[in-house]
């Protein structure tokens, strides 16, 4: 079930500075937070436009991995459950704790913010990890003589319009089980080759997650499904070969995920959007993007074919339909196809 982003609601918040952690030399401990920083109706609305903004833009669907040794899926299922004895503080600090014990040398230094938030009226949680520029200085402040930070100074500094890099995880419960927290995930760095080092540190180190669907199985899942929408909803014929031709060539790219409404967004005429989204909803494929791989689909990435209702059927690589085919429909319903290229063979079926 996807989650309807537009009804968090953001409760309260705490930071921890997290420090780089050099495979060697001298190594500095989080600067960690006593209290949750003081929110204003303003302050909530901001961080909660930012989560909802970034997981929209680019989420994965993930769930929490049973067999996981981080820490992170039991400290957030307890607490959204009530379970977990530690109270908002102190979680965020466990969390906080294992974030830099997961580093290497190769993440660089950052703030962690943990947020409690509400979800139809029940508990949710975001986790997100702000890298900030090398040399800024972020601000402690004091609350009830406790150690916080200051969000007004945070969000000036460097929570604008501008930062680089903003990962999120949101938690959201389904049920009474660690396996029916639903989860979605962000990373700004996975970029087209998802399975670096840096997505592998946040989503399986860190979070303690895999993602919802294994990637080849999902991938030909929504190749499968978007071809059924062509052949099945599209009734002009030139219309279902260029979407056929887009789908083609949307999974050939270089693009290290796919997602329905950015392919409707895309490739599809306005009328057509709405409807291939739900369509794909109401199949059961992820409306959030999925993982590209398609070492299952690869021999039908390189043909199309074309089939009509007299048993004639053309067909070739998606190259050679858009150099050599042109397609027209005509006011009978039927589809004047013209094919300009040299006859190489002519030969029985085999």
């Amino acid at each position: 079930m996807a989650v309807d982003l537009g009804k968090l609601q953001v409760q309260r918040l705490i930071v921890h500075e997290i420090p780089d952690r050099p495979v060697s030399g001298v190594q500095h401990r989080p600067t960690l937070s006593d209290i949750e920083s003081p929110l204003t109706t303003d302050l909530k609305n901001y961080f909660r436009e930012r989560i909802t903004d970034t997981l929209d833009r680019a989420a994965f669907e993930v769930r929490f991995d049973p067999a996981s040794p981080s820490p992170v899926p039991p400290l957030v299922f307890g607490f959204l459950d009530g379970t977990e004895a530690d109270d908002f503080v102190d979680m965020s600090k466990k969390i906080a704790r294992h974030l830099y014990a997961s580093q290497t040398g190769v993440n660089p230094p950052g703030l962690l913010v943990v947020l409690e938030l509400t979800y139809n009226a029940k508990p949710a949680l975001a986790i997100l990890k702000l890298e900030k520029e090398q040399g800024v200085r972020v601000r402690q402040a004091t609350h009830l003589d406790k150690k916080t930070f200051d969000i007004e100074h945070l969000r000036d500094l460097i929570l604008g319009e501008r930062t680089r890099v903003f990962k999120v995880g949101l938690f959201v419960p389904r049920g009474k089980t660690l396996e029916a927290v639903e989860g979605q995930v962000a990373d700004n760095q996975r970029g087209f080759q998802p399975k670096t080092e840096v997505a592998d540190f946040f989503l399986t180190k860190f979070l303690g997650c895999r993602l919802r669907e294994a990637p080849d199985v999902g991938t030909k899942r929504f190749f499968q499904v978007t071809e059924e929408f062509i052949n099945e909803k599209v009734t002009d014929p030139t219309e279902k070969a260029r979407y056929q031709m887009a789908l083609l060539a949307e999974l050939q790219s270089e693009r290290g995920s796919v997602s329905s409404k950015r392919f409707a967004e895309t490739h599809l005429k306005l009328t057509d959007r709405k409807r291939f989204v739900r369509y794909l909803q109401d199949e059961g494929v992820a409306s959030a993007p999925i993982e590209k791989d398609t070492s299952l689909i690869q021999t039908q990435l390189q043909r199309m074919q074309i089939d009509f209702q007299s048993g004639i059927a053309v067909f070739g690589s998606p190259e050679s339909f858009e150099r050599h085919v042109k397609m027209k429909a005509l006011d009978s319903g039927e589809m004047r196809v013209e094919i300009e290229d040299r006859v190489k063979n002519v030969r029985g079926r085999r």
